[in-house]
């Protein structure tokens, strides 16, 4: 009986060796390269997924590499490269990374998860759809696609994977091979608008077309969709930084929209503005601020703990603020103690970042993994997430009219 046991097992073993390494095009190749290199360049890959899951894992999609259409197996590829957990935002496979050498296509429309549904505010090729609220997809209530799409979407907290979902949704090649869409080609989608719904097929376009037309993806929040006056936020998120005087020259503004350079400069302008009697605040707005370099913003940081003896700094978040921008966050509150104004940050106050590139020949894909732990708290602070101490939601109807309620709640803070 022993006998017959272990010949079974042996026979199991042999099939899924054939069908693992047969002919699959490389994908099992793909599939190993991805688990080894996951395991070998992590600095701790296990702290949120046990080993024994993420094993099961690669071995599952190995022996079905070649039995599984090339979008399920995208799917799948997304799936193993999400696996680590929280903390994770820069860990996975992203539809619309540039160095994908497999051309995906996207939907044309820009969504956003707004406090009161998941609304478009751009629009490749036309006007019709912006300001419309997206019910369902294919007849699936989008709440149905969205609990599909979670398990793909790399993320360190719920913000910012409210931040990422909206490219995995809007990615034909996702759609299909999670089974929502029958192909890659066009669908129907449904939306509502003055609570009445309508049903548009959309057909998909090559990912480099829908980039160069809508813009990058991050920063999110474009003008298209916006009736009234744009606000500045918005209007300036292609600038790294600026400033301007606010509520009669009583707060001092810093949007401080990306991470790329020295902050020598911007001290000095923070420090000549607080040294002005009149001055009551700064206000940092990191709403646009992904991250990048955290070696540049040093500078910054000292000046605002300077400031904060003897005047008030508030700090603007939102699901955006990431990586070194999350960094900068908490060494500000560690050392500033700021009044945090907006929505939870996207990034963790300890996570996984300076994610390397690892092309997937045979997918033509790229793979992203976290190769540092940047601990900028304690080592035992359990916080996923930096949530403000003045939570305020965006609301489609403040946005698509330019209002900016996140600023002005941080300027009642600033001058309370």
């Amino acid at each position: 009986m022993r006998r017959l046991l272990a010949l079974s097992l042996l026979a199991v073993a042999a099939l899924g060796t054939v069908v693992a390494h047969g002919d699959d095009g490389g994908h099992a190749a793909d599939v190993q390269l991805l688990g080894q290199r996951l395991r070998n360049d992590h600095p701790n890959l296990f702290h949120d997924v046990s080993a024994a899951t993420f094993d099961a894992a690669v071995n599952d999609l190995s022996v079905r590499a070649g039995t599984i259409g090339e979008d399920e197996f995208l799917v799948g590829l997304m799936r193993l490269a999400a696996l680590p957990g929280v903390r994770e935002g820069h860990t996975g496979i992203f539809p619309l990374d540039p160095t994908n050498s497999r051309v995906l296509h996207e939907f044309p429309i820009r969504l956003y998860d707004f406090s009161d549904g998941m609304y478009v505010i751009g629009q490749v090729g036309g006007t019709d759809l912006l300001r419309a609220r997206l019910v369902a997809v294919d007849d699936r209530p989008l709440t149905d696609v969205e609990q599909l799409l979670r398990p793909l979407v790399p993320h360190d907290n719920d913000s910012s994977l409210r931040q990422q979902l909206t490219q995995y949704l809007t990615t034909a090649e996702v759609l299909h091979g999670l089974g929502v869409a029958p192909n890659a080609g066009p669908l129907r989608f449904t939306f509502e608008r003055d609570a009445s719904r309508f049903d548009v097929a959309l057909t998909p376009i090559a990912a480099p077309a829908y980039n160069s037309a809508l813009g990058s993806a991050v920063p999110p929040l474009i003008g298209q969709a916006i009736t009234g006056h744009v606000p500045a936020y918005v209007a300036r998120r292609g600038r790294d930084r600026w400033t301007t005087m606010l509520a009669s020259r009583r707060v001092f503004y810093v949007g401080y929209n990306e991470m790329s350079r020295g902050t020598s400069s911007l001290s000095r302008q923070v420090l000549k503005a607080a040294n002005k009697k009149r001055l009551r605040a700064v206000i940092v707005d990191l709403r646009n601020d992904s991250g990048g370099d955290n070696h540049t913003y040093v500078d910054l940081l000292s000046a605002l703990t300077r400031v904060s003896k003897t005047k008030r700094v508030v700090a603007i978040i939102s699901r955006t603020t990431f990586s070194a921008a999350e960094n900068f966050v908490t060494e500000l509150e560690r050392r500033a103690h700021p009044i945090f104004v907006g929505e939870p940050s996207g990034g963790s106050p300890n996570l996984y970042g300076d994610a390397e590139s690892i092309a997937l020949p045979a997918s033509g894909v790229t793979a992203r993994i976290a190769t540092v732990y940047w601990q900028k708290s304690t080592p035992d602070d359990p916080r996923i997430t930096t949530d403000p101490q003045v939570p305020v939601p965006l609301a489609s109807v403040d946005f698509f009219a330019g209002r900016d309620p996140v600023l002005a709640a941080a300027l009642r803070t600033a001058l309370g």
